[in-house]
This record gives structure tokens, C-alpha cells and sequence, in this order.
């Protein structure tokens, strides 16, 4: 996993976000620029296929708020 990506507060830090802040779905397409070549799918309360073209693919599933990584 990209040093940028590896914990949350790498991530939120380079969006500028809040160490306790959520991170937006809208964020997604930042996200994958920091992670390089991880395409980032989205299922459950909210949906979002990503655009990538990335062969290393991780689907998150949004449910109530809380985020898993399958």
C-alpha cells in the first residue's frame, strides 16, 4: 500500500480534512490520485464505480456510516 494511503490521517491530511473528519464519498477521485494504481468501487448507502483503469481494485461497502474494505 502507498505511504500516502497507509492511515487515515496520511489521507485526511493531504485533503485537508480534520483527523476526525469523514472522508466524502465525493473525495473518491482524490483518494485513488493519492493511492496511485488502486481503483476505489463504493457499494451500500451510497454507490460509486470507479474510473480507473487500475488492475488492483478495492470496493468499499457504506453501510450506516461505517466504511469496511473487502
Amino acid at each position: 500500500m502507498p505511504k500516502s494511503i497507509k492511515k487515515p490521517e496520511y489521507i485526511k491530511k493531504a485533503l485537508g480534512l480534520n483527523r476526525d473528519a469523514p472522508v466524502p464519498v465525493s473525495y473518491m477521485d482524490k483518494v485513488e490520485q493519492l493511492a496511485g494504481s488502486l481503483a476505489l468501487n463504493i457499494v451500500g448507502d451510497s454507490t460509486r464505480i470507479s474510473k480507473s483503469k487500475s488492475d488492483r481494485r478495492a470496493t468499499l461497502i457504506l453501510s450506516e456510516a461505517t466504511t469496511l474494505l473487502h
